[in-house]
Order: structure tokens, then sequence, then C-alpha cells
């Protein structure tokens, strides 16, 4: 009995382990300015983050609140979604359930003048 709960246990928290994929994003527009550690009126830069869950993408900011455009292409460049929501609740959330296991795809998050992108891989 010990085993079967341990095993069950065991199955539960590797599915938990495998069920967010998390997306690195990256600024691909240079800062203006460089940041100094002698310039205080400039912040460090804000870089959304983003993951899949399997069914969802979802990208969090803490820029205040806008609409925040999202672009998923696959590694053709086809594009697989597109879609603009608003950061109200600052988690914009994209219906991934298009996006095919096995496929390589890459993230891009537009918001306001700022671009970020990432690559990932739905396992």
């Amino acid at each position: 009995m010990k085993a079967i709960i341990i095993a069950l246990l065991a199955t539960f928290t590797s599915l938990g382990c495998m069920a967010e994929t998390a997306i690195n994003l990256v600024a691909n527009i240079p800062d203006e300015r460089p940041l100094r550690p002698e310039d205080p009126e400039r912040m460090p830069p804000v870089i959304p983050t983003a993951w899949y869950d399997g069914g969802t993408v979802y990208i969090h900011t803490t820029l205040p609140s806008q609409n925040v455009s999202v672009e998923i292409t696959d590694e053709g460049g086809i594009v697989a979604v597109q879609q603009i929501t608003t950061g109200s609740d600052r988690l914009g959330r994209v219906d991934g359930r298009m996006l095919i296991p096995g496929q390589s795809y890459t993230l891009i998050v537009i918001i306001g003048s700022r671009q970020w992108s990432g690559s990932f891989e739905i396992d």
C-alpha cells in the first residue's frame, strides 16, 4: 500500500513539473541609453515573463496596463497564433490549443513600442 501511494505521488509530481514550459524573452531592440549605476533616473529594463501550460500562453508584465500584441510563429515562419490582449490585470492570456506537440515556436510580444521574442518547444 505504501509503495502504491509513493508511486502515485511520484507520478503526479512529475506530471506537475512537465505541465508548464517557461519561455525566455529577450529584447529585440537595443536600449537607446545604456544602464549606468550613476544614472538614478533610469530604471532597469522590464522584461515580461511568458509560459505555456499546454493550452494557454500566459504573458505577465509589470508595465502599466496596456495592450499586449502576441504572435506565435512555427519553424517555417508561418503565424500559428496572432492576438492582441489587454494587460489590465498584467497577465495576458493567449489561446495556444492550435500548437502542435513536438514543434518549435517563436513567441513575439509587443508592448507599446518595445518588442521581445523567445523560442520554445512543446513536448
